[in-house]
């Protein structure tokens, strides 16, 4: 008998893992594959009561809540295991919520079997995951649970004990919704529920987490009733976050495609501050207003420029942008792309007109902004097509001095081979070499020396 056991035994891991797949139950079968998608592909680890939380949910079912309990760790055997969730790592990269107990899949080997091609050709296939199927359950779940809150008074200070999965649903449906194509018609009728049917659900999503301010803390003393005006729209936050089926949906009804608010000013500035090429391009064939000014960075071009996205900042040229619209905090769009050091950028708005000389922001000039930041291309750039070197303003008063405190040393030798002022006065250090000495630039402050002695 012994013998004939270990002659049973699986002969590979692939075989082992098939094996207790398998082996679960199948009325189980379905909270098993829910589980081991939520492990795999979940946007953080997990606690107990937020897994235990996700077999409740059934997005085809009316109601869409079981409140059976189950458990979670039969079901998948051991292929889950549970740890305490306190190590440096996960307090990094986790949620502040994220305390105790936590459940995980048992080996980075599991995932990595689920996930092969393998798994496709064996007896356990129903248990195979794709990583676009499994983010759009995800999504669906977090969007189904979200629902339930469509009353003002849904959430009080209990909730977050009653409905442990809230915060994860608020904050990453719409990052696994992302992968959900045009053809995903469940995951797009429910956003299109919470974006257009439930304004109370809507709200209440705002309330336990907003994409626009992500560093707040759930807010449920916000008032429903009282603050549904100063709410972004749907179209902003459907742009804000990617979701380019949502966003052709909720302007299909209706929608203000310049609708002010929010702290990017519009849906515009919003994709394009993002990075959502084709969000932009739909908004823009929708009548989005290019120069439409407001929001952290003044326009859209701004907003593409200090983020480098270059393909935007093409597409906000091609549709009429103005290359030198003033506001925001960079002052013009090319400010904006010198003061991170996009070259691609800031050498595409330089070809289409933009004033290399043009004075507001923070830095008040491109090439201040560039030379304390120590992008040598750009600065390149502007000093080829007439930056003023000694052009005074903003932050650091000078290029000049913005090279000193920054610590670079070959700009400022290219600064005064360029006729820059050693004695110019203000800026946020006084001088070039109080600034070079304050910041502790020793190199520069002996070459500022000896050019002062030069003199």
């Amino acid at each position: 008998m012994l013998r004939k056991a270990l002659t049973s035994l699986p002969k590979t891991l692939d075989d082992t893992y098939a094996r207790i797949l398998c082996n679960i139950n199948d009325e189980n079968s379905e909270d098993a594959l829910k589980i081991l998608q939520w492990l795999a592909y979940s946007a953080r680890p997990l606690q107990i009561k937020e897994i235990a939380e996700v077999i409740t949910v059934n997005t085809e079912h009316n109601p869409r809540f079981d409140p059976d309990p189950r458990d979670i760790l039969t079901i998948c055997s051991s292929l889950v295991t549970t740890t305490v969730g306190d190590s440096y790592d996960e307090i990094e990269n986790s949620d502040d919520e994220m305390t105790g107990e936590q459940v995980r899949l048992a080996h980075f080997s599991v995932k990595e079997y689920l996930v092969s091609e393998r798994i496709q050709v064996g007896s356990a296939s129903r248990y195979s995951l794709r990583k676009i199927h499994a983010n759009v359950s995800i999504a669906e779940t977090c969007l189904a649970y979200l629902l339930q809150f469509d009353h003002p008074n849904s959430l009080i200070l209990q909730s977050f004990e009653e409905f442990p999965l809230a915060i994860y649903a608020a904050k990453y449906w719409t990052q696994h919704a992302q992968y959900a194509g045009a053809d995903m018609n469940a995951v797009h009728l429910l956003s299109m529920e919470l974006f257009l049917q439930k304004k109370d659900a809507y709200l209440n999503w705002i309330r336990l987490f907003d994409p626009d301010r992500p560093w707040r803390e759930p807010d449920i003393s916000m008032s429903v009733e009282n603050n549904w005006e100063s709410v972004p729209s749907p179209l902003y936050y459907a742009s804000l976050t990617g979701l380019v089926e949502s966003v052709r949906v909720v302007l299909k009804y209706g929608a203000d495609v310049n609708a002010q608010g929010g702290s990017y000013g519009t849906a515009l500035q919003a994709a394009s501050v993002k990075g959502h090429d084709q969000i932009v391009q739909r908004l823009l064939e929708n009548g989005a207003d290019v120069n439409a000014q407001g929001g952290h960075y003044g326009t859209a071009l701004q907003a593409a420029s200090v983020k480098g996205h270059d393909q935007i900042v093409h597409q906000l040229l091609e549709n009429g942008a103005n290359v030198n619209a003033q506001g925001g905090s960079f002052g013009t769009a090319l400010q904006a792309a010198s003061s991170r050091g996009h070259d691609q950028v800031a050498h595409q708005l330089l070809k289409n007109g933009a004033d290399v000389n043009a004075q507001g922001g923070h830095y008040s000039t491109a090439l201040q902004a560039a030379s304390y930041g120590g992008y040598d291309q750009i600065v390149h750039w502007l000093l080829e097509n007439g930056a003023n070197v000694s052009a005074q303003g903003g932050f650091f008063g000078t290029a000049l001095q913005a090279a000193s405190a920054g610590g670079h040393d070959r700009f400022v030798h290219r600064l005064l081979e360029n006729g820059a002022d050693i004695n110019a006065q203000g800026g946020h250090y006084g001088t070039a070499l109080l600034a070079a000495s304050i910041r502790g630039h020793y190199q520069i402050v002996q070459r500022l020396k000896s050019a002062l002695r030069s003199q």
